[in-house]
């Protein structure tokens, strides 16, 4: 049985190969089921939809592009800026600067957002000023993702990339 796409599916499909959108992001009710092609056809999730009725078309080509954390530590101090900042944790310049030494190695996202709140929660208990909070967080939490670990995921995504660009010297240099 051949799965038959909903309206929505074509539409986006439409546009996304006419060039006249590079990319789309679907949601949905985590409840929304859909047939899948399979020998013996069911209902599955979006997320299995996707992957096995629309991404996997004849046409599509599987680029896997890595993400890393931050490798270089202006690079880790801006992402933990940026996100403080959105939470509303507001440093100076010179502030920054002295936390420079305490950045955690390999900070991601999710490591930069988690050590923010943390800060944000210090302030807004009144236990500390923005600084205070945020050297405190600093210096006496252990790092979001263990070392080991992030270098684990990092080889892993090395190994999955597409294209040996997407990898730079840095991350290879910190691998081996």
């Amino acid at each position: 049985m051949k799965a038959t796409l909903p309206p929505w599916a074509n539409e986006v499909i439409a546009h996304y190969e006419s060039g006249s959108a590079g990319c789309f992001v679907l949601h949905g009710n985590v409840d929304d089921r859909f047939y899948l092609p399979v020998n013996v056809p069911r209902l599955g999730t979006l997320s299995e939809f996707l992957s096995e009725v629309d991404l996997k078309r004849p046409g599509r080509i599987d680029i896997k592009i890595p993400i890393f954390p931050a490798i270089e530590e202006n690079e880790s101090l801006a992402l933990l800026r940026a996100l403080s900042g959105k939470r509303g944790l507001k440093l100076t310049g010179p502030e920054w600067d002295q936390l420079r030494q305490h950045l955690p190695l390999l900070l991601t996202a999710g490591g930069a957002e988690a050590l923010a709140v943390k800060a944000i929660r210090l302030v807004k208990t009144k236990t500390h000023a923005p600084f205070e909070a945020m050297h405190h967080i600093l210096t006496t939490s252990r790092p979001p993702i263990p070392f080991e670990t992030l270098k684990a995921q990092m080889r892993l995504a090395v190994h999955e990339a597409t294209e040996s660009e997407f990898v730079t010297d840095e991350v290879h240099d910190l691998l081996d």
